[in-house]
C-alpha cells in the first residue's frame, strides 16, 4: 500500500476479546511500530465491531487521510521550513563536498511527491533523507499518507 502511494490506516478489530488494563492499548501500539517503524506516521485505530465499539471513528481518519493526500503545500512554506530545519541540522559534507539545498516544492499530490534541488542530490545520505520527510510530516501533519521526496541537480 505504501509503495503504491496509498493512504493507509491500521484498524485492529476484536479490540472487545483482548484482556485490557490502563496501558494496553498504547502497549500494542508501541509493539507494531517497533515491529514496523515505518508505521510511526500512519493511525493504528482499536475497534470492535460487534459491539460498535470506535468503528465511526474509521471514516472520520479515512477521511482525514484522503484531505492529506490532496493537501498542496505552497513552495514559499516549504523554502521557509527548509531553511529552517537546515539552520538546526544543517546537511553533512560528504567526499569532501558540502550539500547544499537551494529550495524544495511539491510536485504532486497523490501520491504526495516533494522536489529537493540541491547541489549533490545523489551524495544525500538516508538518514538526512529520513531526517526531512520526519520533518515534514511533523511541521505539515501528514499522517496516513506515504510521501516522496525526490532529490535533484539544481
Amino acid at each position: 500500500v505504501i509503495d503504491k502511494g496509498k493512504g493507509l490506516a491500521i484498524i485492529v478489530n476484536k479490540w472487545d476479546l483482548v484482556d485490557k488494563d490502563t496501558h494496553t492499548m498504547e502497549e500494542t501500539k508501541l509493539d507494531i511500530i517497533d515491529t514496523f517503524p515505518h508505521l510511526q506516521y500512519y493511525p493504528i485505530l482499536f475497534i470492535s465491531v460487534k459491539n460498535n465499539f470506535r468503528v465511526r471513528n474509521v471514516l472520520k481518519h479515512v477521511r482525514s487521510i484522503y484531505a492529506d493526500m490532496k493537501k498542496k503545500v505552497k513552495t514559499a512554506e516549504l523554502n521557509i521550513f527548509i531553511e529552517r530545519i537546515t539552520r538546526l541540522n544543517p546537511p553533512p559534507s560528504v567526499k569532501g563536498k558540502f550539500l547544499k539545498i537551494k529550495y524544495i516544492t511539491q510536485i504532486s499530490t497523490y501520491p504526495v511527491l516533494f522536489a529537493v534541488y540541491c547541489n549533490h542530490p545523489h551524495l544525500f545520505p538516508e538518514n538526512y533523507r529520513r531526517y526531512i520527510d520526519n520533518s515534514l510530516r511533523k511541521t505539515f501533519n501528514f499522517r496516513g499518507i506515504p510521501i516522496r521526496i525526490s532529490f535533484r541537480k539544481k
